[in-house]
């Protein structure tokens, strides 16, 4: 006898179960109903039906047990719990997946009762028109899709941009959202970073905008947000807005034609392995009042602003506008960047900024092109329209074995900081011949631009502890443009070691604080001049032995050479001429060379060489002279005058 039982009067208790039992379960008018098969006992393991129905009184699969129906009459308090239903979907609450009709209203209906069922809301692949925000709150709520590109949520054709497809209006706790796609009406596919975008028509703001109690001004709890394989394209705004969440992840996500992927007010989060291509903003931006996360793996391509803003923004100038506390950006690429690679501004503290690679930095957006920006990566302190004096500091940061390459502006550019390491980064081809107006030619003096790490002109002070290390900066190009590998002039106690540099316009010219002490360790090779303006000094009051003070080395037949100049011009030339070293210890004789005041040389003055001669005055060098005996009366007094002339001639001290 085959009975049918509509699920919403199933009731029971524990028992036995039949493996055997259930075959179908179908629709009937606003039910859902089970064939039983053999006996009383119902297998409720196998079953399976229509989700979306009355009676579909259900728990995910890992929660369900298999009851024995062995009595529809028994009283309510006993009910079905089973994996009977594991999602829920639109189409069943009337969705219509044309494109065209609202499913806005299905799609929160579905939503309400997966929420009731505890199971997850599944909108198979199509094209689903949305027109009012879904909302997405609730307690462990699950929405996904049949894959990126395959479950399409359009938003079009509005008198003004929806300004948040999913959204929250209360309590968050535990929300996945995966696998699906939101498509706007930005279409504008334009080469290169610009910020102004064009639209067919008005789509939305914010495909995913969730707030929490983090955030100044929100009450509700939101936790526990993760966000997989979801594609945003075309956005007004950001495609993704998190706000004052405690745990949230954004992970495998594509951003492409929208603003910037935003955090704030967000702790323990983590943006992994998400790529941003055209937006006209940022990639990625982790703002203020975010605490403890981590931003690794990412790609942005041609944005319009920076590739990872990890920095504070000043809205109403209070200090809870300042940068993050405690991030890591590693292992994040940025290619063809408008403003630059990596901000850290606004007074981040306790951050890394490790192993990432910028590859193209221009002085702006094509839009707006600008002369303040186009560095690979900036460190500064808050706020940022006060540069010479911040009220707080960027504090314990660490950039570190970063590669950037063809940063128009520079490579690393700080001000506003205290405890900053820079070590062992790659910077390669920093600097551009023209400012922003594509004709000014930049100077091979100009200190603020075409830089491999600096500090800004006019706001060296607010720099205070500055390493910088095991660096090395090169310039290849065939005219060369970067004018300083690194420059710290007027920063407070740096330390700056071990660093290379490579082709640079002023080699000699790596200019540091004479007022403070600058400590290296190792051998530096230099290809230029190295100028002290502040004078050097070697070895110490503590030093003993032999102490090491300066050594000038050169091949057989050099000219090795120490001068003295007075303004630019030449006086005394102390050196060892280019005479050949032809064995039994000749050459290399050791000269002081006068000059005149037009800086000409004039003769030697001393001459001496390694075989023991000596001279004075430009004459040849003689052996040492031999006098006559010392005089006994005036035949001997005038022998022995007559030999000394002959000696002080000799040497060239007498004419």
């Amino acid at each position: 006898m085959v009975t049918k039982i509509p699920i919403a009067d199933l009731k029971g208790e524990t028992g036995p179960v039949s493996p055997e039992s259930i075959v179908d379960a179908h629709r009937t008018g606003d039910n859902i109903v089970l064939e039983q098969l053999n006996g009383d006992e119902i297998d409720l393991g196998n079953l399976r039906g229509l989700p979306g129905q009355n009676g579909s009184n259900v728990v995910p699969t890992e929660q369900a047990v298999s009851e024995n129906v062995s009595d529809p009459e028994k009283p309510a308090g006993s009910f079905l719990r089973s994996n009977f239903v594991s999602e829920i979907m639109p189409q069943a609450f009337g969705a219509t997946v044309d494109g065209v009709t609202d499913d806005a209203p299905a799609i929160n209906a579905a939503l309400s009762a997966a929420r009731a069922a505890g199971v997850a809301l599944y909108i198979p692949a199509g094209n689903y028109r949305v027109r009012s925000m879904i909302n997405v709150g609730g307690t462990n709520v699950e929405i996904y899709g049949a894959g990126i590109g395959k479950t399409n949520i359009l938003v079009f054709g509005e008198d003004a941009p929806l300004n948040s497809v999913f959204g929250n209006y209360g309590v968050v706790d535990g929300l996945r959202i995966h696998d699906l796609s939101f498509r706007g009406t930005i279409d504008d596919d334009v080469t290169g970073p610009r910020r102004g975008r064009t639209s067919s028509s008005n789509g939305f703001n914010t495909a995913i905008r969730i707030f929490g109690d983090l955030a100044p001004g929100t009450s509700t709890l939101a936790q526990n947000v993760d966000i997989e394989r979801v594609e945003v394209h075309g956005a007004h705004g950001l495609p993704i807005w998190l706000s004052g969440i405690r745990r949230c992840s954004i992970e495998k996500c594509i951003f492409e034609l929208t603003m910037d992927m935003g955090l704030t007010w967000c702790d323990r989060y983590s943006v992994k392995d998400n790529f941003s291509w055209k937006s006209a903003d940022n990639g990625f931006s982790i703002s203020r009042g975010c605490t403890n996360g981590t931003v690794a793996g990412n790609v942005v391509k041609d944005c319009a602003f920076w590739g990872v803003w990890i920095a504070g923004f000043k809205q109403s100038g209070a200090a809870t506008d300042a940068g993050p506390i405690g991030f890591t950006v590693t292992g994040n690429t940025v290619k063809r960047a408008g403003f630059g690679g990596i901000c850290a501004d606004e007074a981040p503290k306790n951050g890394v900024i490790v192993g990432n690679t910028v590859d193209t930095v221009f002085r702006g957006p094509s839009d707006q092109p600008t002369n303040i920006w186009g560095v690979g990566i900036f460190v500064g302190g808050f706020p940022g329209d006060n540069r010479p004096a911040p009220t707080d500091l960027a504090n314990n940061i660490l950039v570190e074995a970063n590669i950037l390459i063809d940063c128009a502006r520079g490579g690393i550019q700080f001000l506003g900081v205290k405890n900053l390491d820079v070590k062992v980064n790659t910077i390669i081809r920093p600097g551009s011949q023209f400012l922003a107006n594509g004709t000014t030619v930049i100077a091979a003096t100009d200190i603020d631009n075409n830089f491999g790490i600096s500090t800004i002109g006019g706001a060296q002070a607010t720099c205070t502890n500055v390493t910088i290390v095991g660096n090395t900066i090169i310039d290849d190009r065939t005219t060369p443009y970067c004018n300083y590998a690194w420059y710290t002039t007027s920063t407070i106690a740096p330390y700056v070691s071990n660093n290379r540099e490579i082709g640079t316009r002023n080699s000699g010219l790596l200019v540091h604080d004479n007022t403070t002490l600058q400590v290296h360790s190792g051998i530096h090779t230099y290809s230029g001049s190295l100028k002290a303006t502040g004078g050097v000094v070697a070895g110490s009051n503590a030093a003993s032995g032999t102490v090491p003070g300066f050594a000038m080395n050169g091949a057989a037949g050099s000219t090795r050479a120490m001068e003295w100049q007075t303004a630019s011009l030449r006086r005394w030339l102390m050196r060892t001429n280019s005479d050949a070293e032809a064995g039994s210890d000749a050459g290399s004789r050791f000269q002081i060379d006068a000059y005149d005041d037009a800086g000409a040389f004039k003769k030697s003055m001393i001459t001496l060489t390694r075989d023991g001669k000596l001279s004075f005055n430009g004459v040849t060098p003689v052996v040492q002279p031999v006098l006559s005996a010392a005089a006994t009366d005036a035949a001997t007094t005038q022998a022995l005058a007559n030999s000394l002339r002959a000696a002080l001639v000799a040497l060239g001290l007498a004419v």
